[in-house]
């Protein structure tokens, strides 16, 4: 074990072997305590939510898109293709926005032979969602409880895999506790409905999903050796990871990060001069595993999609949710830029205000028939989808035009409006109850308010009551690096692409699990410094 442990835990006058041995026992015991701190986060967060009333509704884009499709498949023998029976879908979703939830089960499943009246529905959102929910109906029955159980499930599955592979690394098992902390925080701002999320099985939360596995890549990536314990650990999280990427397909960064954290150890690799032949070639090893199980399990993925989307999806519609179409929509949330690019129409913002604007953009070039012509083969062939390939390609015009023609703006906007909505949005998901406010920052009624100070008050002492059993513990670079990366990568999404209330359960999650790190870092650091008798001495553990 580390010199940190020998130095800090034991005594001079012990025999070497009685050291090292008392040394082994205390750290077993750690992780240990470690493992049974994370359950009982697991199964805090579990109830909390569900005390909430997490488990007894469900997000718009599952009323809308992917229930009735799974329904369709469920109830009525429909192909497992990702479309859904448009009457089921017209039924359930009128259901929904009466809020009667669990009438509109009832209703759906009761239509018979009238659920093929009307055709297919096809979804134009992220496609995954619907075997998210095939698999929870089948699993836990058909309710919205179930889609709430199976969050859970995958999320206890991911920390189980996590814990059995760093079952001897209590730097990683505090991590994971860190991180589960973070869901548990979480608990309290994803009870309101605000940004269309309705907890942590709302589609724009279920990215959260992914956090876990990709930290264990992350940290697989510093192992010195490939064993076969550590292999099968990687692939089951390499699954698991890409079936969220499936769910919500901005989970594409993680692989653009892991990417990056990869060729940087690669890059240390390389110019360690301690490691050679057989010793470099097994580190290198080690280091690649993750990424290429990774690439290897979206490969697979990719595959899945082509066998089993209906094959109209692969004609003249994307396949998966578009992109210029978010990046432009984001602009809508500056108000400068907004009403620069909207030639000062009151535009609200959402989808609306991309279609309007790209309408004007056209208008002004003469060029209005090329909409005109997506908007008519929408109507003529499927009801359900624009032909969006086409339309994503003109809003990638029209986005890459507002470069050209407002740079200045256009860098204002990703360097300080965005930034700054998305701050005074986790300033307000973090103020004490009596301070938070009715509206969040897009104006929207907030009822409930978002209330975690408390929490951040009373998990921060829970938290440094856990770190001190890591006084002694030796953190590695990798882990620093780990912590590091993973914070950054939850803010990709709104940094890049997404307006920031698309992100906000990620992002708030990745913040929060660094806030943890950090103290645990520093507690770590300062309680082992006086130890190593000289500054910053560490250990490798």
């Amino acid at each position: 074990m580390a010199t940190i442990w020998k130095a800090l835990l034991l005594r001079r006058d012990e025999p070497a072997s009685q050291s090292v041995s008392k040394a082994a026992a205390v750290s077993a015991g750690i992780c240990l305590g470690f493992g049974l701190l994370c359950a009982a986060i697991l199964v805090a967060t579990y109830y909390l939510g569900a005390a909430a009333g997490m488990a007894d509704r469900y997000s718009f884009q599952f009323a809308f898109h992917f229930i009735p499709a799974a329904i369709s498949h469920i109830t009525y023998g429909h192909a497992l293709d990702f479309t859904a029976y448009e009457a089921v879908r017209e039924v359930f979703y009128r259901e929904f926005a009466s809020g009667r939830f669990d009438a509109a089960f009832q209703a759906a499943t009761a239509l018979g032979a009238h659920a093929q009246d009307k055709g297919l529905y096809f979804i134009q959102n992220d496609k995954g969602g619907v075997l998210y929910a095939v698999l929870a109906f089948r699993l836990f029955g058909m309710a919205p409880a179930s889609l709430y159980d199976l969050f859970f499930l995958v999320l206890a599955i991911s920390a189980a895999i996590f814990i059995g592979a760093f079952a001897r690394s209590p730097a990683r098992l505090f991590l994971l506790a860190c991180l589960l902390l973070a869901f548990f925080v979480l608990a309290v701002p994803l009870q309101s409905d605000v940004h269309n999320i309705a907890g942590f099985h709302g589609q724009r939360a279920l990215s959260m999903l992914g956090v876990v596995p990709l930290l264990h890549l992350l940290c697989a990536a510093g192992e010195e050796r490939l064993t076969p314990g550590i292999a099968l650990a990687v692939i089951a999280q390499g699954v698991i990871l890409v079936f969220v990427c499936f769910i919500r397909s901005s989970n594409v960064w993680a692989f653009a990060l892991l990417a990056l954290v990869t060729a940087f150890v690669v890059l240390q690799i390389r110019h360690d001069a301690a490691l050679r032949g057989h010793a470099r070639r097994r580190r290198f090893g080690a280091v690649l595993a993750p990424l290429v199980v990774a690439l290897l399990c979206l490969l697979a993925l990719n595959a899945y999609k082509s066998a089993a989307f209906n094959p109209r999806y692969f004609s003249d519609f994307i396949t998966d949710r578009v992109a210029w179409h978010n990046a432009y929509l984001s602009t809508s949330l500056d108000e400068r830029l907004r009403d620069v690019l909207s030639a000062k129409q009151p535009l609200a913002v959402g989808d609306d205000y991309v279609f309007r604007s790209l309408e004007n953009f056209l208008a002004a070039r003469g060029r209005k028939g090329e909409l005109d012509a997506i908007v008519a083969r929408k109507n003529s062939e499927v009801p359900s989808v624009y032909a969006v390939s086409g339309y994503d390609r003109l809003v990638r015009e029209m986005y890459l035009t507002a470069w050209t023609e407002h740079p200045f703006l256009m860098i204002r906007h990703y360097v300080y409006a965005k930034p700054k909505l998305m701050l005074r949005e986790l300033i307000t998901m973090t103020q004490p109850a009596e301070a938070a406010s009715s509206r969040n920052s897009l104006g929207v009624e907030n009822p409930r308010g978002y209330r975690p100070l408390g929490l951040y008050a009373s998990l921060t002492l829970l938290a440094a009551l856990a770190l001190l059993f890591l006084s002694g513990a030796a953190f590695r670079a990798h882990e620093v690096l780990s912590v590091a990366a993973l914070a950054l990568g939850t803010q990709i999404p709104w940094i890049s692409v997404y307006p920031f209330f698309y992100a906000v359960p990620e992002s708030f999650l990745g913040l929060t699990f660094a806030f943890y790190a950090a103290a645990g870092l520093a507690l770590a650091y300062f309680c082992a410094r006086p130890s190593q008798g000289a500054p910053g001495g560490r250990a490798r553990s």
